[in-house]
């Protein structure tokens, strides 16, 4: 992770949460090597596997603990601030960026069927100019969904 106090926070993470993160990594790289139809966004061709980066990691996992600790879905915090934002505080200092959100799922393997069954969130995956990745998954006992997930894409 970054060294900087928006980060700091979100560097110990659960081993099994960490798990969980390069899990959806993989499943997301499987389905980029097929490419397929994202519906009404269109069909995106094969493409390179997704890297995975430390600031993009940063901010989705703030994103997903955040949700889980205040009891919110959305991709603007409840101070107002969204994707863009939170890239700026981990020091992302890529290009274009995009960001998928969910909360609920109970694993991987349903979090991503999820975002693949969604045209905007399939799109973002299979878009072939984002060569970067970062996955936060936080487990909130106590919280409206219990899990949630952020994937921050790059280039």
């Amino acid at each position: 992770m970054p060294d900087n106090a928006y980060c700091n926070p979100v560097d110990d993470w659960d081993a099994s949460w960490v798990a969980w993160e390069l899990e959806v990594i993989e499943l997301v790289n499987a389905a980029r090597a097929s490419g397929g139809s994202c519906g009404s966004e269109g069909t995106f061709a094969a493409s390179g596997p997704l890297t995975w980066e430390a600031t993009l990691t940063c901010a989705a996992r703030v994103h997903s603990m955040d949700m889980g600790e205040n009891d919110y879905f959305s991709h603007t915090n409840l101070m107002g601030n969204g994707p863009g934002w939170r890239l700026d505080q981990a020091g992302y200092s890529g290009g274009g960026w995009g960001e998928n959100i969910a909360a609920g799922y109970g694993s991987p393997e349903d979090v991503v069927q999820g975002w693949l069954d969604s045209d905007g969130h399939c799109a973002n995956m299979l878009n072939g100019s984002f060569t970067l990745i970062g996955v936060g998954y936080a487990n909130v006992a106590g919280s409206d969904y219990g899990h949630y997930w952020t994937q921050t894409f790059g280039n």
